[in-house]
């Protein structure tokens, strides 16, 4: 992706906010992200913004590193799968007759819902409590895909219990995006919580249930 030489006139619409990555998969989280037409990625920090944007110009933007750029101008012209047809949980593929076809992420997950921190891709408040409890049906497990987390280091967390009262699995902190997170049962139990310090722009989850 490199320099990235496009902007939008108007304020695009931050879909989701993630650390630590490149701007090929900066762009790759972006097609694979339904509304998603638009990244803004920032070299120096490796942040990468998932943006819904409006009716481009050829005017640029540059300040601090930072490129915003319609995602049309990072893809072929006569790519059938951009933008992006297909429903969220499913993913666009391009057939044997150059056409557009959606399949499921794999072939035996269901989405659920999305949860993220309060004012999610906005700051966080101080002294926040949210949670979030999910059970499926005997024989089913729980997934969790994290697709942005920005909290602050040791001060703010991600808890993930078994269940309410259960046995705790993982105490996410910090900005680094976690890898998928499976259930050990049927249920899960999860806990986000904020002390008086910084704010930061939090999380964003995935939710889906698969066999």
């Amino acid at each position: 992706m490199g320099e990235i030489e496009t902007l939008v006139t108007t304020k695009p619409d931050v879909m989701s906010v993630i650390s630590h990555i490149g701007p090929t998969m900066c762009t790759n989280k972006c097609k694979s992200l339904y509304g998603c037409n638009g990244v803004n990625f920032d070299r120096h920090h490796l942040t990468c913004e998932l943006l819904r944007i409006h009716p481009t110009t050829d005017e640029m933007s540059s300040k601090n590193g930072s490129r915003i750029a319609a995602l049309s101008s990072l893809q072929p012209i006569n790519d059938p799968c951009w933008p992006n047809p297909c429903s969220k949980n499913n993913k666009c593929i391009v057939s044997i007759q150059n056409k557009p076809f959606c399949i499921t992420t794999t072939d035996h997950e269901t989405f659920m819902e999305t949860i993220h921190s309060t004012n999610y891709p906005a700051e966080y408040p101080n002294n926040d409590f949210k949670s979030w409890s999910f059970t499926v049906e005997i024989n089913f497990q729980l997934v969790l895909k994290f697709t942005a987390f920005n909290l602050e280091t040791n001060c703010d967390f991600l808890k993930i219990y078994d269940k309410q009262g259960g046995t705790e699995l993982y105490s996410l902190t910090g900005n680094y995006l976690p890898d998928d997170v499976w259930s050990t049962d049927s249920t899960f139990f999860i806990q986000f919580t904020t002390d008086h310090s910084y704010t930061f722009t939090g999380f964003s989850i995935d939710v889906y249930k698969t066999t």
